[in-house]
């Protein structure tokens, strides 16, 4: 599971309470800035959560983030 998230707008809220529970639950998870996600976080990472700051529009094709995860994804080439 890959969630992405910036300072706006509720999933902020959500996703930090997410991971409180994660850690309350003692459930492993990676957390990082969007600058800071190597191809391994992708690959290897059960639950990603990566901070955006990107507006809400951009997450997605912005930096075009959406190719490198799929890249790093187990589906093959076509």
């Amino acid at each position: 599971m890959i969630n992405v998230y910036i300072d706006s707008g509720e999933m902020k809220d959500e996703t930090e309470e997410l991971m409180g529970d994660l850690d309350g639950w003692k459930i492993p998870y990676v957390s990082k800035g969007k600058s800071l996600v190597v191809a391994d976080d992708l690959r290897n990472a059960r639950l990603l959560f990566i901070h955006s700051d990107l507006e809400h529009d951009m997450v997605v094709s912005g930096r075009m983030h959406f190719r490198e995860y799929l890249k790093a994804s187990s589906l093959q080439d076509r």
